[in-house]
Formats: structure tokens, sequence, C-alpha cells
């Protein structure tokens, strides 16, 4: 199989490609994914075809990096988790900043249309109850309608993670959220601290979560 092109483009083409790919909005985002907590935005893949340009193998699928060595001070620090109030697909609501746990905590961030999503939060779901003991994982959805976003819950049985719905699209604007699906992780006092563009790596996820306990 042949090794994936790297695509190298200007800040706001790549922001637009990024948005393309699993329909995200450029007039409501920030400037930038946080560079301080993204190790893998450092080599983004595309999520969606570009003409004269190979997809990555397994399109959705995380970047390949690996966690950087050393202890929990050797993880950058982003942004926190913001006090916005979404809505819990379980009911009621809440403030995202409200999540965080003693234990580290792992933001999947998704949208119900999304292909990439519905394909991988089977797998999320298998992840958070096999390493509940070790991680909170915290599902924080937007775009679409609270209603898709519980047929969505529903469809895939996801039980486990803590499914959120945020139809303001605040807590993505603020986290530097530009596309999905991804994920960060967060230390107990709600600051991120490493982020997946595109699927996130279990095993990678794992020894994040190690390093912040």
């Amino acid at each position: 199989m042949s090794r994936p092109r790297l695509l190298t483009l200007p800040t706001a083409a790549l922001a637009a490609l990024l948005l393309a790919a699993c329909g995200g909005s450029s007039d409501d985002v920030d400037s930038g994914i946080p560079s301080a907590s993204a190790p893998a935005a450092e080599a983004v893949t595309a999520t969606t075809e570009v003409e004269g340009v190979e997809a990555p193998a397994g399109e959705g699928e995380a970047a390949e990096a690996s966690a950087p060595a050393g202890g929990a001070d050797e993880l950058p620090e982003g942004p926190k988790l913001p006090d916005v109030s979404v809505k819990d697909l379980a009911g009621g609501s809440l403030s995202v900043a409200d999540i965080k746990s003693e234990k580290p905590v792992l933001v999947w961030f998704y949208a119900p249309h999304c292909p990439y999503c519905n394909e991988e939060a089977p797998k999320v779901e298998a992840f958070a109850k096999a390493n509940a003991d070790k991680l909170t994982v915290v599902g924080l959805g937007t775009q679409d309608s609270e209603q898709e976003a519980k047929d969505f819950v529903a469809e895939h049985g996801l039980k486990t993670p803590r499914m959120l719905y945020d139809e303001s699209f605040a807590s993505w604007q603020q986290l530097g959220i530009r596309s999905q699906p991804g994920a960060m992780m967060f230390d107990s006092d709600g600051v991120s601290r490493y982020t997946w563009v595109g699927a996130f790596d279990e095993q990678q996820a794992l020894e994040v979560a190690k390093r912040l306990t």
C-alpha cells in the first residue's frame, strides 16, 4: 500500500478543507486547532477526497503519531473545558466545564450526519466500557439537531460514554475544533493535554491517560 502524501496548504485553505471533511462551518469557528495540545494536528491528513491527492489509508482514521515520551509535565497545556451550557442526551443540561473528573476525561467530538463518526461510534462505546476504571469518555456533538443526536446515540447503543449535544456550537468554537470526528484528553483540572484529529488511537489514549494520573 502506497504511503499517503500530506497536503501542504495555506492555513485558510487547510481550514476550509477540514471543515468540508464532515460538515463543519467556517463561519462559526476560531482560528486554528490549539497548537499547545495538538501533536496530531502537526500532521493533519484530510478526510475528504481532493483531486490529484491520494486519500489516507482509512479515511477518518487518526493521524499517525505517538504520545510524546515523558511525564505529564511534558504534555503541553491547551484550552480548558469551556463554561458552555449543553444538553445531556440522557436528560437535563449542564456546563461542559462540569465534566472534569479526578480521572482523565476523553472528549470525543461527533456529528450525527458524519459517516466517520457513525463508523467510530461502536468502537467508542467498547473503548469507554473496557476502560471505565482508567478514564471517563464523553461525547460532545453539534450540528444537525438534538433529536438526530438522540437517534445517533440510540442507533449505536452508546450507553457508557456520557453523550452531550451543543446546539450553539460554542463549545467546539472555544476548543478550536474544526472537524469531526476528533478527540481531546483533559486532565483533572479540565485542561486539554492532547488532541487527535480524526479517530483517536486507543492505545495512545490509554498512554496519555496513564501519564495524567
